[in-house]
C-alpha cells in the first residue's frame, strides 16, 4: 500500500535493496539521500556507502551497519510477506504480524 509519493520516486523496496544488497550505484545513493523523510540511521548508512563509492572501495555490504550478533537469518534476500494482524501497542506504536504470501515459503 502506498502512503505517499515523493519527488525522488523511490519505493521502500528499492531503498531496502539499495541499502542491503550489493552493487550500490552512486547516482541512486545520491537520490536516496535527497529524501527528506529518510531516517537518521538510514541516512548514515547511505552516506557511508556513498563515501565508499567515491573512494573506490568495494561496493558490497553496508559499512553503516555493525555485524549482526546471534544466529544467521532464516533466508537471504527479499521475500514477499503479508500483514495478517496489527496490534496497537500504544498511541504511537503498532506491531505488525507478517506471514509469507502464497507460494513464497
Amino acid at each position: 500500500m502506498r502512503v505517499a509519493a515523493g519527488p525522488e520516486r523511490i519505493t521502500v523496496a528499492e531503498l531496502s535493496a539499495l541499502l542491503y544488497l550489493p552493487d550500490h550505484p552512486k547516482s541512486r545513493l545520491e537520490q536516496a539521500l535527497r529524501i527528506p523523510a529518510l531516517s537518521a540511521g538510514w541516512r548514515t548508512s547511505f552516506e557511508a556507502l556513498l563515501e565508499r563509492a567515491r573512494s573506490g572501495g568495494a561496493m558490497t555490504g553496508n559499512p553503516g551497519l555493525a555485524p549482526a550478533a546471534g544466529p544467521p537469518p532464516g533466508w537471504t534476500g527479499f521475500r514477499p510477506l503479508r500483514v495478517t494482524r496489527k496490534n496497537r501497542e500504544s498511541v504511537n506504536v503498532t506491531s505488525l504480524v507478517l506471514e509469507p504470501t502464497m507460494g513464497s515459503l
